[in-house]
């Protein structure tokens, strides 16, 4: 918001009488719009202490002016008041899957209150004073095909065995998740199977996505440049994980509903047997 309202003197040639721009306000002028000189210099209000006549549209001229600062001010109080207390606006903005916490108190710090401020504001300069790359990919996103790095195809057998080795841990003995991951409460990591986890249209039902996206984020500490696990290991855990079960997508069909549900029982069942005869 801002106050572009000009206010500017006129006064009348001696000659003519024509009207022109004059140079300020004089001294009578404010006093008849119950202003001084120092309160019309701190608003902004040009002042003239040599001229000495006096003209009333001046004088309305600096009624209005006043009048529609103090508007003005009225509604920069009001929209300071409106604005959300920043716990709000973290939470709001932490709502987005991708900004994390941290990113939030950033950016509310940066002047970032609301889903909408992030929305319309400027990208680059909102990047260069927070150093949060806003409108790139993460490095979890964007990165090679495992697939064709792989040295041989997914093995569902050898991908229950990498689970076990790698996963088990976090994401449980069946998939179904755990409350939290040991080396930070925080983190609850989500069930790969059952009815909470992500359904059969899912991005990452794409093996070869989805074991990219492990390869370079899993286990907990992975980086793109110093990935935990190879990238046959990758592969074979998402084509393990892809084959359990998981809900239809939205608005599926009947006759999908029930065979996604007959199949995912059948691999609940095998999957069950393998893990209790593993343990």
């Amino acid at each position: 918001m801002s106050f572009d309202i000009d206010a500017e003197p006129m006064v009348k040639s001696p000659k003519d009488l024509q009207p022109r721009k004059g140079r300020g306000f004089t001294k009578s002028e404010l006093v008849a719009a119950e202003l001084n000189i120092k309160e019309a210099r701190s608003m902004g209000l040009m002042v003239d202490i040599r001229r000495k006549t006096h003209h009333e549209e001046n004088v309305e001229l600096l009624k209005k002016y006043v009048a529609d600062m103090e508007k003005f001010v009225e509604a920069l109080m009001a929209e300071e008041d409106a604005k959300p207390d920043a716990s709000d606006s973290i939470a709001q903005l932490a709502s987005l899957k991708a900004v994390r916490k941290d990113e939030a108190e950033t950016l509310v710090g940066a002047g970032i209150a609301s889903l909408e401020d992030l929305a319309y504001c400027d990208i680059e300069k909102v990047t260069k004073k927070t150093g949060i790359p806003i409108g790139a990919n993460r490095e979890s996103r964007g990165i090679h095909n495992v697939r064709g790095t792989a040295a041989r195809h997914a093995s569902i057998i050898a991908g229950q065995h990498s689970y076990q080795k790698h996963c088990q841990r976090c994401h449980g003995p069946a998939g179904y998740g755990t409350d939290k991951y040991d080396d930070d409460p925080d983190f609850s990591p989500p069930p790969i199977n059952g009815s909470e986890a992500f359904v059969h249209t899912a991005t990452l039902s794409y093996s070869s996505r989805f074991a990219s996206f492990i390869l370079n984020n899993m286990p907990p500490g992975a980086t793109h440049e110093y990935p935990l696990i190879t990238a046959q290991e990758a592969l074979d855990i998402a084509e393990f994980i892809r084959v359990q079960t998981r809900p239809s997508a939205p608005n599926a069909g009947n006759l999908s509903v029930f065979y996604n549900y007959l199949s995912n029982t059948v691999m609940e069942w095998w999957f069950a047997e393998k893990v209790g005869k593993s343990g």
